[in-house]
């Protein structure tokens, strides 16, 4: 599933399906927006769930509302989550949306908004109606109250991760049932990296097993800009294991490439199988995909296998 561009007919940009060799448009620019009297413009953070329907954010030309979050169902169905103008629960009204929904196999939807007045909330959208998950009066642990949040991710487990900001920094947090336990913050360490410590967390993608993937950037003994970013996984902070780190050594088709530039968050994937990103190296870049037993069950070691142009098998060379 993705976004693209297309010329020579009336629909500039739509969301595409590519399955089974043949890709077809599933949503068009021009097409109505339900819910607003208006027609869809512009795509973007698209996600797709188990069942394969897609949620997505979307501007709106010539309706009641500048922009809304969709999700399909059935049939390519189309249904509004949140539209920008009106009210949300809790009293506020949607001002917009930038970050990723997540929805799963179930259709529970996950969403951030920016709200008029410029605070920032989490929702959860279901069969029962749309609730407030996260607010700028949450207390989380430690750092207390946050001033902005990122993406938020749910599994089909009902578990939520989610990024917020603070004044003191930036943290991850997972939120099973009632409990909120920090998966990983600004200060926190990362096992098998001593002296090292978080300098700040990017959103976190989450599994069928509970198992978060994400990017660090990191600080402390040894750190340069040559080795500064990192993704880990797991499934709290104390158990937060390395998957692999900017400046790491792997074979790929055959040949030792260390891995160059800031590991990138837009190209990290996660599934419950493993995990795709892209490396960066001084000749080039591959798509690699990376399965290991603690991305199903937390545990040690990681087992790494890439594509680029073809199948080929990477292997990661650990610092001493």
């Amino acid at each position: 599933m993705f976004v693209g561009s297309t010329t020579g007919g009336s629909a500039a940009q739509a969301i595409f399906r590519h399955n089974a060799g043949s890709t077809s448009a599933l949503f068009a620019r021009g097409a109505a927006a339900p819910g607003t009297g208006g027609t869809l413009q512009n795509f973007s953070n698209v996600a797709v769930n188990a069942s394969g329907n897609v949620a997505f954010i979307a501007t709106v030309n010539g309706g009641t509302s500048s922009g809304a979050i969709y999700k399909s169902g059935p049939g390519a169905t189309l249904s509004p989550v949140a539209l920008a103008g009106t009210a949300a629960p809790g009293g506020e009204t949607y001002n917009g949306f930038s970050a990723q929904p997540s929805f799963n196999k179930f259709g529970h939807t996950l969403f951030q908004a920016n709200m008029l007045g410029g605070t920032s909330r989490i929702f959860r959208s279901d069969a029962g109606g749309t609730s407030l998950v996260f607010s700028d009066s949450t207390s989380f642990p430690t750092f207390g109250n946050a001033s902005s949040f990122g993406n938020a991710v749910i599994n089909d487990a009902g578990t939520i991760a989610v990024n917020a900001s603070f004044a003191a920094g930036s943290a991850n947090f997972v939120v099973r049932g009632s409990t909120i336990t920090t998966l990983a913050a600004t200060g926190g360490t990362i096992d098998g990296l001593g002296g090292v410590t978080i300098a700040s967390v990017s959103s976190p993608l989450l599994n069928n097993f509970g198992v978060a993937v994400f990017r660090v950037t990191l600080a402390g003994a040894g750190v340069t800009t040559t080795n500064d970013t990192a993704y880990v996984f797991g499934t709290q902070a104390d158990n937060l294991k390395v998957l692999v780190r900017e400046g790491d050594t792997i074979n790929i088709g055959g040949i030792m490439q260390t891995l160059t530039g800031n590991l990138s968050s837009i190209n990290l994937a996660l599934s419950d199988g493993g995990v795709s990103w892209r490396a960066t190296y001084a000749t080039g870049s591959a798509i690699m995909y990376s399965t290991d037993p603690g991305l199903l069950v937390p545990g040690p070691g990681i087992a790494l296998g890439g594509i680029a142009f073809g199948l080929i098998t990477a292997a990661r060379r650990r610092r001493a």
